[in-house]
């Protein structure tokens, strides 16, 4: 059996440069326990990691939908 590995795409990248953050309306609080907070409304929350220890997708939006 062979195993088949894809190559990572640039849009499943899961890491966004502080100016990144920004520009969707997040805040880095706190990069050890990955909470963030909304530029907007100031609700703050931490992203559950995936089985294999990833982000999920779109995981800066904010909760309360400030900034989807």
């Amino acid at each position: 059996m062979l195993a088949i590995c894809r190559k990572p795409m640039a849009s499943s990248r899961r890491r966004l440069s502080a100016d990144e953050m920004a520009r969707r309306g997040v805040r880095l609080l706190n990069k050890y326990g990955m909470f963030l907070e909304c530029n907007w409304c100031y609700h703050t929350w931490s992203p559950r990691l995936r089985r294999d220890l990833t982000l999920p997708r779109r995981f800066w939006e904010c909760p309360n939908r400030c900034n989807w």
